[in-house]
């Protein structure tokens, strides 16, 4: 699962979405947008074991970028936006699966959309 995504949007889901993903589920995307891009992203889904199983989200491309958010549990995170490329990495334990994560990203040129989604 995972891989490198070379795109101006598209969607990006845990492995089996909208059924469970597996247990010790290691999963690494990296998505590249171009520079002076400012990407949306957008949660459709989010259900992972409580404190078990994370989602990581970076501001950069590798583990050592600034670390955005850290996602478990249920509760639909808001939009976030990011001023460039980012990383995000998938981590499930070895037992209690869900349902997953499912997430759209948008990049616009040059500029930060002036609203962002006040939540669920």
């Amino acid at each position: 699962c995972g891989g490198r995504v070379s795109s101006l949007g598209g969607r990006i889901t845990s492995p089996g979405f909208p059924n469970s993903y597996g247990n010790n589920e290691n999963c690494t995307w990296v998505v590249s947008v171009p520079t002076n891009n400012t990407v949306v992203v957008s949660f459709d889904a989010m259900d992972l074991e409580w404190n078990y199983d994370f989602l990581y989200v970076y501001e950069g491309t590798t583990w050592d970028s600034e670390l955005v958010e850290t996602y478990t549990g249920d509760v639909l995170p808001y939009e976030m936006i990011m001023e460039r490329s980012f990383l995000l990495i998938f981590l499930s334990d070895e037992s209690i699966i869900r349902n997953g994560f499912s997430l759209r990203f948008q990049t616009y040129q040059g500029f930060s959309p002036k609203f962002i989604n006040s939540g669920p």
